[in-house]
């Protein structure tokens, strides 16, 4: 079985078909040199059931002949609004922020040329989505290679973890601030509004153009997470992440500073994980969760004075998080922090039951607030 196979064995039950709202979304794909995936990342996009899919798919300077397999895979698929260009090199981060505003659909999704989508995927995400508010959205996955089935299998393994110590969290907004449970700006899905007010990838993020990029989003909408396997993540030797690990500490550095900038600059979200809404959680927050790259608290990553300034009482009024919300978030936090996230053992049959658990407590939560305001 072919690692395609085995990610649709895996997924299960996820490809039940799911609504069919009409929004009509551009799916992006950006693409350099990965000619042996990208006939299979659009072959994925063309099988969706949301009938409203449109694809742009851009060349951004390979080498390996991905431009006729792009062309190929294109011409094979009849029934679909397709673009495709081709272009110079200049990077995922220049490429993405040109497709996006290039795009004449309120929706985008991105998928990356080695990555690929269930066929019910957009359905399921977008039947989730409110008329004509801000969006942003991400699913479950698993990741599949055809090259070290262990690798995937501990990836995998490690999201469970991740899970089910973020099911203690009251918003997905603080879960991300926690871990990076989208994995990848491939498993993105969102309106222009959000992205035009966070104001694109941001070029300094090198490393970590997706993560930035979901932190500066968070003040301006709470972001929606879909449980179900929806996405396969493809683990190979030319993953991008693998040549870029000595940039990791600097860049979650930066990616903080820019998140408390966007925070105080203000948005919509009145759920945002910041110190003037959830008052007393905020400061417990990031003292008591950890960073898993150095393993410090992540109240070393914002100014200094970020967390105590005097000033974020009056911010607070009416738009603050209850107290008996907050109160319950502290509880929870406190009773998580006592066992650490490697001492959970989860096996990965345990994958999906702990995406749940969060999914279950991030509607709860998420209801609860909207009721009160």
């Amino acid at each position: 079985m072919d690692a395609r196979g085995e990610f649709e064995e895996a997924c299960g039950g996820a490809f039940e078909r799911g609504q069919r709202p009409a929004d009509p979304i551009t799916v992006l794909i950006p693409c350099h040199n990965h000619a042996a995936y990208v006939a299979e990342a659009i072959a994925s996009v063309a099988a969706q059931d949301h009938p409203g899919v449109r694809l742009h798919v851009v060349d951004d300077g390979s080498t390996d002949g991905s431009t006729e397999v792009i062309r190929a895979a294109l011409d094979r698929v009849s029934t679909l609004e397709c673009r495709f260009d081709r272009q110079a090199n200049r990077g995922v981060v220049r490429t993405l922020n040109s497709m996006v505003e290039r795009v004449e659909t309120d929706l985008v999704a991105i998928l990356n040329s080695d990555d690929w989508h269930a066929p019910n995927r957009l359905s399921r995400i977008l039947a989730l989505r409110k008329p004509d508010a801000p969006f942003f959205a991400f699913s479950g996955g698993r990741a599949f290679s055809s090259e070290d089935a262990m690798e995937a299998e501990s990836f995998s393994r490690d999201q469970a973890r991740m899970h089910a110590a973020c099911a203690a969290f009251p918003t997905v907004g603080f879960a991300l601030l926690a871990c990076h449970l989208p994995v990848s700006s491939s498993n993105f899905v969102f309106s222009r509004e959000v992205f035009d007010r966070a104001g694109g990838f941001h070029l300094e993020a090198v490393m970590s153009d997706d993560r930035d990029f979901l932190l500066r989003c968070l003040p301006h909408v709470e972001p929606v997470f879909v449980p179900d396997l929806l996405w396969g993540y493809r683990l190979h030797r030319a993953n991008t992440w693998r040549s870029l690990q000595h940039l990791r500490t600097q860049a979650l550095q930066d990616d903080w500073r820019r998140f408390a900038a966007a925070a105080e600059a203000g948005g919509a979200n009145r759920m945002a994980p910041v110190p003037w809404l959830w008052r007393r959680y905020f400061r417990l927050f990031v003292r008591l969760v950890i960073r898993s790259i150095d393993g410090q608290p992540i109240a070393t990553l914002l100014p200094s004075d970020w967390i105590t300034r005097t000033e974020w009482g009056d911010r607070c009024s009416g738009d603050a998080v209850p107290e008996d919300v907050e109160q319950e978030a502290m509880e929870a936090l406190v009773r998580s922090c006592r066992r650490t996230i490697e001492d959970t053992p989860i096996a990965s049959a345990e994958l999906e039951p702990a995406r749940l658990r969060c999914s279950e407590r991030w509607t709860a939560v998420r209801s609860r607030l909207e009721a009160v305001r």
